[in-house]
């Protein structure tokens, strides 16, 4: 009995491997230069469990940062400007 439990599970196992996924393809950034490495951060959002990743060039990680810099930038002049 203990042999033929061990058969099955060594099957199982055997085709739940032979069906997995095959590895994913490098990833590659849109506006990424040949050979540029990419820079993975991973985050959290609220009621998850699985965190994601967000992988990108260093430039594009500059571009994304002083882009929200400027937009937090004109929110704030906006707001001095808007007060009664």
């Amino acid at each position: 009995m203990r042999r033929m439990i061990l058969a099955v599970a060594i099957t199982v196992c055997g085709s739940a491997a032979a069906m997995a996924d095959p590895p994913a393809p490098s990833i590659e950034s849109a506006g990424s230069h040949p050979g540029e490495p990419l820079i993975c951060h991973y985050y959290y959002h609220e009621g998850q469990v699985v965190r994601q990743a967000a992988c990108k060039t260093a430039r594009e990680w500059i571009r994304i940062r002083l882009q929200q810099q400027a937009d937090i930038n004109q929110f704030e002049l906006r707001s001095y400007s808007i007060q009664k």
